[in-house]
């Protein structure tokens, strides 16, 4: 069998310390203020802002701040201060709005000279430094990866990611259609290029590209400009996070829309990156991201002692971001590159993540290690840094050994390899929190963060190496993270915390935060015979007696139904299959849906997940999305709807299968009205208000259209799902 060597690396680069050269070196020059002179300046300045912002990015915003989603910070550098450096003869490489300071180009005795200007706050120098590569990759060949999951009946077969996606328990939440849909993901790294097999299917979904090396919008291999190599960091992460070739390969959000921007060259290390990096953060936030993974990260000019949240540029611009809707999620870094943690990977709203092996240990080889120098864990979480699989990109090299000749007969577009970094961890946590934005699109950044905290493997005793632990995506979807301590329900308009002590009146509370981690804590699907039944599925370690309580919560959190167990048809099915089960009373007509169970006595609680189909109204539901099903419209809201105080109309749809997704509207005669190709989609939920349809109530020729009654039709070549629609004046 012939063997072949791999040179392609991705993150694996060893600092080589370079000292600038000459007079002229790079600093960024801070600013005292933005040159808002009085309060009519700055509420133009502010209106001016929200004119040029997306509606999705406004949106974002305002999840945390309300109506008043700008601040200070968002207002544009002072164009005066700009024009007198400018006349100075100084040269500005870019302008941080939110750090209030521009980089630039500086000769070193020319510091006091700027320094004694009036409007500077201080003036911080920067080096450079070059790397060389290490990390070696190596072509993926999971050979037992079908025959390790081929029990699982899940929607997808994942094969070469099967593992990564495990690790994160990502399969259930796929199974319910949640796949990143209507999240926006900006990725800041090197070149990208978008020919393999697994990143073709989702060329749609890229919805900005800016190269901030020579400010255009090529991001691809530019032989006039880059080294082929550019392009192999940024393939092989996007390709992680949104890769899409069933029966080969999957990412976690393979439906997100994705912003990309390459902000470094392969191989160095530059004081531009930063720069770059600061850019590229603001520009994403105004093109409406609610994540950001950046595989960039920076310690070469700043020492250990630094690492406190509080003094890197870069990690003042990630909390920043946070501080406005924005997740970023930044690795912790790999050993190769570094002893100690890179920016902003230290500020204490990033998502930071390392890296696990294969036993889900602690990757001591490579992974590096907190705490930050104000004695914060981190990371945060972490998920497989070892042998993850990923796309090649057209750098890669292969090498007969035998003959020390390129072997020519590898497919690079149908290529999948495997290496080490806490880049790809970070990459499938990137993955994963668009899968809990789409699920929970209210939720902020640190609620995100909290989500995947609070479940994951080692939250019992958080340490600076792999923090939290793995995280279980599931459970982090189904109970979230909350900011509550407990439950706080309504009984009677009384707002009560909760426990297990506590009498709830059937269908008549209301859980205002988050179901919290009471006892073991499974992930289960249990089955509905022909009866209308509910069963539950019993651990076995739970001694369950006259005393015990059921309650069934729907996913919103509201509990429905309560009622004691024992003494009223509650048995055992089998002792085998530690099953028990309940008649539904018909009087109590359950919605179809999956529905939490809290299951307690007097010792302990047990939760599972169960799905009821109410076949008293007829109604069924599955917990997968069939790929045989047409799409479904959901709930258009509002409707009936004001033509003259509403902007538009909103229509949910989930998609059973990969299709051409085209939307039309018709007269109540059969007229068509509207028509709109809403693009090639693939299967999952488009079910919030961000992936759903948006029709501002116009016809084709934009005029709008006449109080009545509307078809609303969204078609995928094969089915039509029609809904009645009112509009009113």
């Amino acid at each position: 069998m012939k063997k072949v060597l791999l040179f392609a690396v991705i993150m694996g680069l060893i600092p080589v310390f370079l000292f600038p050269n000459g007079n002229s070196s790079k600093y960024w020059i801070y600013f005292k203020d933005k040159g808002i002179k009085n309060q009519q300046q700055y509420r133009n300045a502010i209106t001016r802002l929200k004119n040029s912002y997306n509606t999705h990015a406004l949106a974002r915003r305002k999840k945390l701040k309300g109506q008043n989603p700008f601040d200070y910070t968002d207002l544009p550098v002072c164009s005066d201060y700009i024009s007198i450096l400018k006349g100075k003869g100084i040269k500005i490489h870019r302008m941080s709005n939110w750090l209030n300071a521009v980089s630039v180009t500086l000769n070193s005795n020319r510091i006091n000279e700027i320094s004694g200007l009036s409007f500077v706050k201080e003036i911080v120098p920067v080096r450079k430094y070059i790397l060389k590569r290490s990390n070696e990759s190596k072509i993926a060949r999971p050979k037992n990866a079908r025959v390790m999951y081929s029990t699982i009946n899940w929607d997808y077969d994942y094969w070469y990611s099967v593992t990564q996606i495990s690790k994160l328990n990502i399969q259930p939440i796929h199974h319910k259609g949640f796949n990143g849909a209507g999240v926006r993901i900006a990725i800041l790294s090197t070149g990208f290029e978008l020919t393999h097999q697994c990143l073709a299917s989702i060329q749609n979904n890229i919805m900005a590209k800016r190269d901030f090396l020579y400010n255009d919008t090529i991001v691809s291999y530019d032989p006039a400009q880059d080294s082929i190599d550019e392009i192999e960091e940024g393939t092989s992460v996007l390709s992680i996070i949104g890769g899409y070739y069933p029966g080969t390969f999957i990412g976690p959000a393979f439906a997100s829309n994705f912003i990309l921007a390459k902000i470094k060259k392969a191989g160095v290390i530059d004081t531009t990156d930063e720069d770059n990096w600061i850019a590229a953060c603001e520009w994403a936030d105004s093109m409406g991201a609610d994540i950001i993974y950046s595989d960039i990260g920076i310690n070469y000019w700043y020492t250990q002692s630094q690492m406190d949240g509080n003094t890197c540029a870069i990690t003042k611009e990630a909390d920043l971001a946070a501080s406005k809707g924005i997740l970023v999620v930044q690795p912790i870094g790999n050993k190769y590159n570094s002893t100690y943690m890179l920016a902003p990977a230290d500020g204490d709203s990033v998502l930071t993540v390392g890296a696990t092996d294969n036993d889900d240990k602690y990757l001591a080889s490579l992974s590096i290690a907190g705490p930050t120098a104000d004695g914060r864990i981190k990371p945060d979480v972490a998920t497989l840094g070892e042998d993850v699989v990923y796309a090649a990109s057209k750098a890669l090299t292969v090498y007969d050994t035998a003959t020390g000749n390129v072997d020519t007969t590898i497919d690079v577009d149908t290529t999948y390899l495997q290496s080490d970094g806490t880049e790809y961890a970070a990459a499938m946590i990137a993955g994963a929190s668009a899968l809990l934005l789409q699920s929970h699109p209210k939720w902020s950044p640190i609620q995100v963060k909290n989500a995947l905290a609070e479940y994951a493997s080692n939250i019992s005793s958080p340490d600076n190496e792999i923090g939290a632990g793995i995280p279980d995506l599931y459970k982090s979807y189904n109970l979230g993270s909350g900011s509550m301590n407990g439950w706080r329900i309504i009984v009677n308009n009384d707002t009560i915390p909760f426990s297990d002590d506590t009498t709830i009146p059937e269908n008549k509370s209301v859980i205002f935060g988050n179901v919290p981690q009471i006892g073991d804590l499974v992930s289960h699907y249990t089955d509905l015979d022909t009866a209308n039944c509910l069963y539950v599925k019993i651990d076995s370690g739970l001694y369950v007696g006259d005393s015990s309580r059921i309650r069934l919560i729907d996913y919103t959190g509201t509990i429905i139904d309560s009622f004691m167990i024992g003494g009223g048809g509650l048995y055992y099915k089998s002792p085998d299959s530690m099953r028990m089960t309940d008649i539904i009373p018909q009087s109590n007509d359950y919605p179809s849906g999956i529905y939490i169970t809290a299951l307690s006595n007097d010792a302990d609680s047990f939760y599972d997940y169960v799905k009821v189909s109410n076949i008293n109204s007829g109604e069924s539901i599955t917990d997968t999305i069939n790929p045989e099903l047409t799409n479904i419209i959901g709930k258009i809201y509002p409707n009936p709807v004001s033509i003259e105080s509403n902007n538009e109309m909103i229509i949910p749809f989930v998609m059973g299968n990969a299709s051409l997704v085209r939307f039309f509207v018709y007269s109540m005669s059969g007229k068509q009205l509207y028509k709109r190709e809403i693009g090639e989609l693939k299967p999952g939920r488009y079910d919030n208000e961000r992936s759903a349809i948006h029709w501002d109530m116009t016809d084709n020729k934009g005029r709008k259209v006449k109080p009545g009654i509307y078809y609303i039709i969204v078609n995928d070549g094969i089915h039509n799902s029609i809904k009645k629609v009112a509009i009113t004046k």
